[in-house]
């Protein structure tokens, strides 16, 4: 089992998702938002690019979020045309953030366990500031039973 300091494990992660399908509570969130036009989704911890896609065919503008080396390359993996104007990527962690585009929904699919937990409390604020009025969230967690959980920096 890889480390979460394995500096190769996400990316080879990320490389193996890459035909899996959206992830329930994403495609749930699709659903009740309706459908994106004209306004902006930002998908925390896009990985492979999965929720971006299925954001972006929903005719979502997006800002896909990642820290993985090399993940911009794969989320823009065979994106042409108006799909692929309508994305915008930063390469980088969550922690090193000072603030998030202002967006109408935030999908955060199981990224935010893997945040330090000390820099967690700086980093909500921003999220939620981030949401449009009217807008909508939909994060994974893991609960305080998960196999992660012995790990103290991250959050439960």
């Amino acid at each position: 089992m890889a480390t979460r300091a394995d500096t190769d494990h996400w990316p080879r992660y990320n490389k193996a998702q890459r035909t899996r399908g959206v992830r329930d509570l994403c495609a749930e969130i699709i659903d009740g938002a309706g459908p994106g036009a004209g306004r902006r989704a930002l998908d925390l911890g896009a990985g492979a690019g999965v929720e971006t896609r299925a954001l972006l065919a929903a005719g979502w503008s997006v800002h896909a979020i990642d820290s993985a080396p090399g993940s911009a390359t794969q989320i823009r993996e065979g994106l042409t045309g108006e799909r692929a104007a309508r994305l915008t990527i930063g390469e980088h962690s969550f922690a090193d953030l000072d603030a998030l585009p202002a967006s109408d929904l935030v999908y955060a699919g199981y990224s935010l366990p893997f945040m330090d937990r000390n820099a967690f409390g700086d980093f909500w604020p921003l999220l939620t500031e981030s949401v449009r009025p009217g807008g909508w969230v939909a994060v994974n967690l893991f609960g305080v039973s998960d196999t992660w959980a012995a790990d103290t920096s991250m959050n439960f």
